[in-house]
């Protein structure tokens, strides 16, 4: 059994991640101390400020970064994990090389500053990203009949990134709305993400970069811009840089390791963005754990490592067990949409809308399919089909009904 640690992308924060949990405070103090040290020089406020939520800025990558390896810390020294190989996903590409140990926590702050110093230069305020609820092939269709719109990731089957001038990404977004297909708009730099026209933000970012040095990665590091493994002869300060003018294709990452016999995925980093794709991508084949979707608390702490060490349970649970197949075809009939977008922990209220009666419909049934007397038990804070199936379980949902 393989284990891959993955690291999203920007967006992936949250205020004080660890304001219960003394151990993660300290890691990410003491990663602060080193960042800080760099970000200083240009004027920034600790990575310890509170986020901006709102909107896309410099300090926010480096906190996507700082929150990121103080994950890493955690996963580490507390849990014990040792992960097979890393994936990272857009500028967690770099995190994922910092934690390999190719690059400094230093030079892969300076890494992403010099980025922000050259994406701010060639900014364009005409520039737009959104998620299109696609498939690849879709979307490449839907890219070549617009001027300067680029497919910039294929997230899972279903989900890609689209990339361009404004006005062509809103039109694309209106026409697809119209057919009924999800979109959303991304909190991205004033840029548009992993596209051929950054060339000479390229350019310039790799000039200003070139004196970083890197060591041999004592983690295997697999990368979704280059499609494979890095092996001992790749250059990891230009591939930091071939992120602004590449594309990344992180099912087709996710679908390699899973060939290559990974069948955990374990989310390095805040909320569970990624762990939601590979559920999506592989289903059951793939096990997922998101132990920094919300606050962690030492609590918290001693249960995920009672688990983790237990010869009978395990924190990473699968998605291919019959309660949560079944409550995955429900939902996604309930909402009409399709099942492969009701992944495990996907907030179903939040990110589809689900309504009290669709939900009462949902458990009424599961109640008779599985001989269970739900009474007055209240449902979870937060609709997920793992949170539901756990209902069902503790109810004693083991016995379907012929």
């Amino acid at each position: 059994m393989k284990t891959a640690f993955v690291f999203p992308g920007l967006g992936s924060l949250f205020t004080d991640p660890f304001a219960h949990h003394p151990a993660g405070r300290r890691f990410a103090a003491e990663l602060a101390s080193r960042i800080d040290a760099v970000t200083a020089d240009l004027g920034w406020p600790s990575v310890l400020s509170e986020p901006d939520l709102t909107a896309w800025s410099p300090l926010g990558e480096v906190q996507t970064y700082h929150s990121q390896l103080s994950c890493h810390r955690v996963l580490l020294e507390e849990f014990g994990l040792r992960p097979d190989v890393l994936l990272g996903h857009s500028l967690g590409e770099i995190t994922a090389m910092v934690a390999a140990e190719g690059i400094t926590v230093e030079d892969g702050t300076r890494l992403l500053c010099e980025r922000a110093t050259a994406l701010q230069a060639h900014a364009n305020a005409d520039a737009a990203t959104a998620a299109f609820m696609l498939s690849s092939d879709q979307a490449a269709t839907v890219a070549a009949g617009a001027h300067g719109v680029v497919v910039a990731a294929v997230n899972s089957p279903t989900q890609v990134i689209l990339s361009g001038p404004a006005g062509e990404i809103e039109q694309l977004a209106n026409r697809a709305r119209a057919q009924g297909v999800r979109v959303t708009g991304l909190r991205a730099g004033p840029y548009a993400q992993h596209h051929v026209a950054l060339g000479p933000a390229f350019e310039r970012y790799l000039a200003s970069v070139r004196g970083i040095r890197c060591a041999p990665l004592k983690t295997s590091v697999w990368s979704p811009v280059l499609g494979r493994a890095l092996g001992a002869d790749d250059d990891l300060v230009l591939l930091a840089a071939l992120q602004m003018v590449r594309p990344l294709d992180f099912c087709h990452a996710v679908t390699e390791l899973s060939s290559l016999g990974v069948t955990e995925f374990v989310e390095c980093g805040l909320k569970d963005t990624l762990t939601r794709l590979v559920s999506e991508t592989l289903g059951g084949r793939a096990r997922v754990w998101a132990p920094f979707k919300k606050r962690l608390t030492e609590t918290d702490v001693r249960q995920m490592t009672a688990l983790l060490t237990s010869p009978e349970e395990s924190a990473m649970t699968s998605s291919d067990d019959a309660v949560t197949t079944y409550l995955r075809e429900s939902y996604a009939a309930a909402l009409e949409i399709p099942e492969e977008m009701v992944t495990p922990d996907v907030d179903l209220e939040a990110e589809f809308g689900l309504d009290s009666l669709q939900h009462h419909l949902v458990l009424t049934k599961a109640q008779q399919r599985w001989a269970v007397e739900l009474g007055h038990v209240e449902s979870p804070a937060t609709i997920t089909v793992r949170t539901v199936a756990q209902l069902l379980k503790d109810a004693g949902a083991a016995r379907e009904t012929a």
